[in-house]
């Protein structure tokens, strides 16, 4: 299994209801691929971002979202449960590493964080005008107070030489929008800010994610997802 020596991995002939807000759910790894004969293809440099499992379908979520307001003792934010058994849920590269593996007969299983999830998928695909052209959010919908985005680009030039533009992690299109975290423990912004699908926001500091690396992602390659605490601005249209 991809990273068994830095995973806690648990034999456990049955699964049941999650504890401390874990999710549990049934993936397939990330593996090299082989040829005919049992030769690995691929780069021969290991690579994080293209070995390592960041999706898979719920198979039990807990009873509820605990939440003391205190650092150090579980999430950061107040949130409520907004998956449920057979979703498509994504997280990130750090919680795919650091989640703790369950395997049996029925197959293999991730115990990741709530607080961890990005984004769902949904049953029906939305489509949003930006800046004069339709995007679908491709059944995605954000979890956690994110807002997903599509980030803006700086051109550059030198001379009378054009220079590959440059993203701007502080500014961003939104694409889709989530439900509101009620409070953070640390006063380090609200969820009070309006925005709405279209806006271009500018934020605090450069905290703009991709939600893949955009060599392995399966879902929008340009995607990006931030938490609406972080917004200071809002240009609307």
């Amino acid at each position: 299994m991809i990273g068994d020596d830095k995973r806690s991995v648990f034999d456990l002939p049955h699964t049941g209801r999650p504890l401390n807000n874990r999710v549990l759910v049934s993936v397939e790894l990330t593996e090299n691929k082989k040829s005919s004969s049992g030769l690995i293809l691929g780069d021969a440099s290991w690579d994080n971002a293209g070995h390592v499992t960041r999706h898979g379908m719920v198979v039990s979520t807990p009873s509820k979202f605990c939440y003391q307001g205190r650092e150090g003792y579980g999430a950061e934010w107040d949130t409520g449960i907004e998956i449920e058994c057979g979703d498509e849920v994504f997280w990130g590269l750090m919680a795919a590493w650091d989640c703790p593996v369950i395997k049996n007969d029925t197959g293999i299983f991730f115990l990741v964080k709530y607080d961890d999830l990005i984004l769902k998928k949904t049953e029906c695909a939305q489509w949003f005008p930006i800046d004069g052209d339709t995007y679908t959010n491709g059944n995605l919908f954000p979890l956690n107070g994110y807002v997903l985005c599509l980030p803006e680009y700086d051109e550059r030039k030198m001379s009378t030489i054009e220079l590959p533009s440059v993203q701007d992690k502080q500014r961003a299109a939104v694409v889709v929008v989530g439900y509101v975290n009620p409070e953070y423990f640390k006063d380090c912004g609200q969820d009070a800010v309006d925005v709405q699908v279209g806006d271009v926001i500018t934020l605090y500091k450069p905290f703009l994610t991709a939600v893949e690396d955009e060599r392995y992602a399966v879902l929008d390659k340009n995607l990006s997802y931030v938490q609406r605490r972080w917004i200071i601005a809002v240009n609307r249209k």
